[in-house]
């Protein structure tokens, strides 16, 4: 993951980055990450829980979504105390839009840190997660991918909780070649 998000970067910097809205599958390209990302940290006996809406339908780039869901997913249960729980909620957001929203009982993010959390390698330094390893990029690809597609990724302020937010705005799909194939062959 770590090369993939150098990479991006990157051209994300250099501009080069062209996304096609796609039909995002929830159960590949949204729960079966999440469900990766579980496997990871089994040793913390976290209890996850994912809400969904119902009839939901997200117009994405389905490899970029997917690369935001696991930032922000790895990043609360990275920083989740043992055996405690994570809230995982997918709203609709209009058509092909959504809201995501990733809570736990983590230690949360000072208020005078929540942007800064956004910037390249930057870490919220915390006594009860000083042993928790990674470079402070999760949060600086979430963003970006999500404010191509016309969204943001935001800290919600909350006393007892870490709330990460994605937002998408609705937006129709993207024709492509191959959508072209599967209509009319």
């Amino acid at each position: 993951m770590l090369a993939n998000d150098l990479k991006f970067l990157n051209a994300y910097e250099k501009g080069s980055i062209l996304y096609m809205r796609q039909v995002v599958d929830i159960q590949d390209d949204f729960i079966l990450p999440i469900h990766q990302r579980e496997e990871l940290y089994h040793g913390k006996d976290l209890r996850v829980e994912i809400q969904i809406s119902d009839g939901i339908i997200i117009h994405a780039p389905r490899k970029e979504f997917t690369h935001v869901v696991i930032h922000l997913v790895d990043n609360a249960m990275k920083f989740a105390p043992p055996k405690s729980s994570i809230l995982i909620d997918l709203a609709a957001n209009g058509e092909g839009g959504c809201v995501l929203t990733v809570s736990d009982h983590g230690p949360g993010i000072p208020v005078e840190q929540r942007e800064k959390v956004f910037d390249r390698y930057y870490q919220v330094r915390q006594e009860d997660t000083a042993d928790t390893k990674g470079l402070g990029l999760g949060l600086t690809v979430a963003r970006p991918i999500t404010r191509s597609l016309g969204g943001d990724v935001i800290i919600l302020p909350d006393e007892h909780h870490c709330l990460v937010q994605m937002v998408l705005p609705p937006a129709p799909l993207d024709i492509s070649y191959n959508s072209f194939v599967n209509i009319y062959y």
